[in-house]
């Protein structure tokens, strides 16, 4: 390429090639200007980064990538998520990407919820106790802004305790009276659920009573996974002597959970906060 430099047939494109440099840059070297260099966006150090997210990381063990992301931003750390899952990552925080598989949908599928106290889940759940066995969680949960309205701990699971855990949920959201609110709940096909006495108190306050299909958990979807979050966050990780002390521990957990959890349906924000901006845009 020299003697081809000093003959005067060197292109620029050779040039480039042989030297490995942009086309962009030859050229402002021919015209003898100086190398623009340009000007980098001012962001936080990597470092103090680094040092807030494996605080984070650790008090919320079991947040992915996205919900440790939106909680920076929440606090004010300008920070792109590709950053975050890349610092996460080189200090071994991720989590194992779940693999699912395609299912056909079966059954009937309630319709989506269009603001506060229109749709609601109900369903329960166990949870162990060292000295008394098993406790059985009731919890109704408002399927729009995934709030836990009620959520209570008992010693047996038959209807009398759905029905208290349901009237103090609906004395919550509707202290003026349930009847004429177009509330739709629903539930699996339990014998709490189907008992005449829950179908008689859910249909004198004119509730759409909404069974789902047998064998079709994903019909009650947002309760499920509100309830493999409890067992991952608190249940697992505990060991309940009683149903008093697991009762106690739950509570607080579920004050918690409305409060500081952030849902990537709600676009990072909490239940509470998503709850109130709702329910005062529909005042």
């Amino acid at each position: 390429m020299i003697e081809e430099i000093e003959m005067g047939r060197a292109t620029s494109k050779l040039i480039c090639e042989t030297l490995e440099m942009d086309p962009k840059t030859l050229r402002r070297r021919l015209r003898g200007e100086e190398t623009v260099k340009r000007r980098q966006r001012p962001c936080p150090s990597q470092e103090r980064i680094r040092e807030r997210l494996k605080v984070l990381a650790e008090a919320h063990p079991h947040w992915g990538v996205r919900r440790l992301w939106a909680l920076l931003r929440r606090e004010g750390v300008k920070v792109s998520r590709k950053t975050v899952h890349a610092a996460l990552r080189s200090m071994g925080y991720t989590l194992p990407v779940a693999q699912k598989e395609a299912k056909r949908r079966v059954g009937r599928r309630p319709d989506a919820a269009t603001g506060p106290n229109h749709v609601w889940q109900i369903d329960l759940t166990s949870i162990p106790t060292l000295r008394e066995g098993w406790g059985y969680l009731f919890t109704a949960i408002d399927t729009f802004d995934r709030t836990i309205l009620v959520s209570d701990l008992f010693g047996r699971c038959r209807t009398q305790e759905a029905l208290a855990v349901l009237d103090e949920a609906l004395n919550k959201a509707f202290p003026e009276g349930a009847k004429g609110g177009g509330l739709r709940l629903v539930h699996d096909n339990g014998s709490q659920f189907t008992s005449r006495r829950f179908r008689e108190f859910v249909k004198s306050l004119e509730i759409e009573d909404i069974r789902t299909a047998y064998r079709h958990p994903q019909s009650l979807g947002i309760l499920e996974a509100w309830h493999k979050t409890l067992k991952v966050e608190e249940v697992y990780p505990k060991e309940y002597e009683t149903l008093a002390e697991a009762r106690a521990s739950i509570r607080a957990w579920v004050e918690r959970y409305n409060y500081t959890h952030l849902h990537s349906a709600l676009a990072y924000v909490t239940s509470m906060e998503y709850r109130v901006e709702s329910l005062g845009v529909l005042a």
